[in-house]
């Protein structure tokens, strides 16, 4: 059950774990998905709590962090998947939620319309689909193929336009904007992607939190070393 809905425009959590190395690297992460940490919260928000600490006297929505399942109250499991509890974050505080992590991106990428290579740039990417930049407008439902180097490996992916953008449609765009859908030939790329993203999404987090990406508290999370095995 969901608590709170009339207080979810605070979109606060509180944590309460031993490892303050860990408490750090989630309040990064949550930071980056528009969360704020607060020492404690009321009713609308979520405590996440780890499994052997006494339990608060709290109006908050209580989710505890254990290594075994609970007959009893709410819970994630440790290793914590990051897809999960972005999923957990997003219905609870958000009308709309989103169901795919998203992450925001700057690298090289290329487009192939109408069987030409065009340079391009890979703005945000999630499992499902992504934003680049393209040197000309494309049409709702236009088929591309899409080329990205993700954690070294380069992806090849045919893909559909969502929408575009017009370039200068805000300051600084100088060019078009797609937003694409990914219809790979091999649906297993969607996990792959999936394990990718979470780990970009962790390592982003340590950076952040001064936290080395081989720290013991990244175990707290559960994430594919060998993502992206695959490719084409």
């Amino acid at each position: 059950m969901l608590l709170g809905k009339s207080h979810k425009d605070l979109r606060q959590v509180a944590i309460a774990v031993r490892s303050p190395q860990f408490k750090g690297l989630l309040t990064s992460l949550l930071a980056g998905w528009k969360i704020d940490v607060a020492e404690d919260v009321g009713a609308g928000g979520i405590y996440f709590i780890e499994r052997g600490l006494p339990e608060p006297a709290t109006a908050a929505r209580v989710i505890w962090l254990t290594p075994l399942p609970l007959h009893d109250g709410e819970y994630l499991l440790i290793p914590i998947s990051p897809t999960k509890l972005h999923l957990l974050l997003e219905e609870h505080f958000f009308p709309t939620p989103r169901r795919h992590i998203r992450i925001v991106m700057d690298s090289e990428a290329d487009l192939q319309v109408d069987g030409r290579w065009h340079e391009s740039r890979l703005v945000s990417i999630s499992d499902r689909g992504a934003r680049m930049t393209c040197p000309f407008e494309l049409a709702k439902g236009a088929g591309l193929t899409v080329e990205m180097k993700l954690d070294g490996r380069t992806v090849r992916c045919p893909a559909d336009v969502l929408y575009c953008l017009p370039s200068g449609d805000s300051i600084g765009r100088s060019h078009s904007q797609v937003g694409v859908l990914f219809r790979p030939h091999d649906t297993t790329l969607y996990g792959q992607l999936q394990q990718m993203i979470e780990k970009l999404s962790i390592a982003t987090a340590c950076d952040k939190a001064g936290v080395a990406f081989n720290d013991p508290c990244v175990s707290w999370f559960d994430i594919d070393e060998n993502s992206l095995r695959k490719t084409r």
